[in-house]
């Protein structure tokens, strides 16, 4: 039994943070409009026949990301889903995720969401803030955000995760505070909210280099994030994950095969599998996918995890989650004097056979996995 991810490398518009490789689809040109349309559904072809040579495996979870998978038409949704319907066996009460950005979804889009089994939507929002949506490149604003979130309320959408970003350029503790409050009133089910990562080759990265933005303060990212902990925590959301805020029983069944280390196949360019053991990685670029997933060149790297290195990812992967992991056998012999040194600095609290992150801990976690590493 795996976790299926399926990657959507198109988007209408590159954000202005976004390292990944994605062909973005707005044109002002016919022909070349008319070529990326080819291109996307080239892919989709391409997509069905990496799909087909995994048949007959069951699916614990689906999860469609990117990009922007809402970019497609209402067909080619419908149609992708009939293919893996066709093709997988499921788990009783799959989970069924696709990611949506605002300004890409209509009613007739999420009809077919729905007619395909879609029960999770999870909406890219960032922002509670115009102004700062433009300043990243976003190609929506907040009415439209909101306006595509009752209409999926209203075809019958209950499990909705809002996506948010902070630390922002420009962003004021009051902005950050006023997004919280707005999410928290129309209650979506789950809530994931990253800190911004400014990565070299994005427009951002030149920006600062140039001098156009300035990063955030990283005494101002940190009250962000302890005050976005204690406000959902305070209205019923489980933090139970570094990034993931849940009502009950609402948590990403997905993403927890990830953080439980369980295996999970990845489908489309760039995309990453983990099955008995090892890890392989898709070609990234869109038109190599293309011209390779006939052969077993698709794969541009295969790595078998074993060892020290395979404890090691296991440890990361479930300190992610706020439960923490049970300290084995395994794990005291290859890592009793780091644990030790961490529990010593306060980033890690250990009970008997179980340790997991402190508060201190969640906030400098990058910190604590570099140890394992």
């Amino acid at each position: 039994m795996v976790g299926l991810y399926i990657h959507i490398p198109f988007c209408l518009r590159k954000c202005f943070y976004c390292s990944f490789k994605t062909t973005t689809l707005l044109s002002d040109y016919s022909n070349k409009k008319n070529d990326k349309e080819k291109k996307v559904k080239q892919y989709l072809k391409a997509l069905r026949n990496e799909l087909g040579k995994y048949k007959g495996k069951v699916l614990r979870s689906i999860y469609i990301g990117g990009g922007t998978p809402t970019v497609l038409s209402s067909f080619q949704i419908e149609s992708l889903f009939q293919f893996c319907f066709n093709n997988f066996s499921f788990k009783k009460n799959i989970e069924i995720t696709v990611e949506a950005n605002p300004g890409t979804l209509n009613r007739q889009k999420l009809k077919s969401l729905k007619k395909g089994g879609v029960n999770r939507l999870s909406i890219g929002l960032q922002t509670f803030d115009d102004r700062l949506l433009k300043s990243i490149g976003r190609i929506h604003t907040e009415k439209q955000f909101l306006d595509n979130f009752y209409l999926a309320r209203k075809l019958g959408f209950d499990n909705i995760n809002v996506d948010l970003i902070f630390a922002l350029p420009g962003q004021r503790m009051c902005d950050w505070e006023k997004t919280l409050k707005k999410i928290i009133n129309i209650k979506p089910e789950h809530v994931s909210l990253y800190s911004l990562s400014i990565d070299c080759g994005t427009r951002m990265y030149s920006d600062l280099k140039s001098g156009k933005i300035k990063a955030c303060d990283e005494d101002l990212e940190a009250d962000m994030y302890e005050y976005a902990i204690k406000i959902l925590t305070e209205k019923g959301y489980q933090h139970y994950e570094i990034s993931n805020f849940a009502l009950p029983y609402k948590s990403s069944k997905h993403n927890q095969v990830y953080w439980d280390n369980r295996q999970y196949l990845g489908i489309g360019a760039g995309a990453v599998s983990f099955l008995h053991g090892i890890r392989s990685t898709n070609v990234e670029d869109i038109d190599e996918y293309i011209d390779k997933v006939n052969t077993d060149e698709v794969c541009l790297k295969k790595e078998k995890l074993a060892g020290k290195k395979s404890i090691a990812e296991k440890i990361i992967l479930g300190l992610r989650m706020r439960k923490g992991i049970k300290v084995s056998k395994q794990i005291e012999k290859n890592f009793e004097g780091t644990i030790e040194k961490l529990v010593h600095r306060g980033l890690l609290e250990r009970k008997k056979k179980k340790m997991r992150l402190t508060y201190k801990g969640l906030l400098l976690a990058n910190q604590v996995f570099i140890e394992f590493l």
